[in-house]
């Protein structure tokens, strides 16, 4: 059975140097005016409410996951979750072109997949250890291997003057 995905993620040992290069990171990861999400710069600071709780966006990550604030009894906590996440809370969807019975054609919003709200488990990033063949198998296979031997030819030079 695989493990359950998180929609969030908390953070803790947040600094401000941290907090600064967040901001950083997602005004790198949008500054092309065609990309990928719905988020513009311009959304740092939102504030969205989901289950009751309120979060603000902050920035993202250099693998492009966003980061949320939230304020509980006084105290700051930081969560990551994907921009899918974000985009359905603060109500931008994509859009797609829908052909109708009478020939036209127009737009519908479409529904964010649920896989791709969830973030991606840590064991899938993780590379598996290599491991180092041990010595004693290669030496093994030196002894057991036949060796062949070579005789160098002699070069006397027939052009020597008496």
């Amino acid at each position: 059975m695989a493990a359950p995905r998180e929609l969030m993620r908390q953070k803790i040992n947040v600094s401000p140097n941290l907090i600064a290069h967040w901001e950083k990171s997602m005004d790198f990861n949008l500054r092309q005016i065609i990309n990928k999400w719905l988020i513009k710069s311009e959304d740092r600071g939102s504030t969205f409410e989901y289950q009751g709780r309120t979060f603000t966006l902050i920035g993202m990550t250099e693998n492009e996951h966003c980061m949320l604030s939230e304020e509980i009894d006084g105290v700051t906590a930081y969560w990551e979750c994907t921009p899918y996440f974000v985009q359905m809370c603060l109500g931008k969807f994509y859009f797609e072109w829908v052909k109708l019975t009478n020939g036209l054609t127009t737009t519908r919003t479409k529904n964010y997949e649920t896989h791709k709200l969830y973030l991606p488990s840590h064991k899938a990033s993780r590379k598996k250890k290599q491991e180092e063949e041990p010595e004693e198998e290669y030496v093994d296979y030196i002894e057991d291997s036949p060796m062949e031997q070579y005789n160098e030819d002699s070069y006397d030079d027939e052009t020597q003057e008496d």
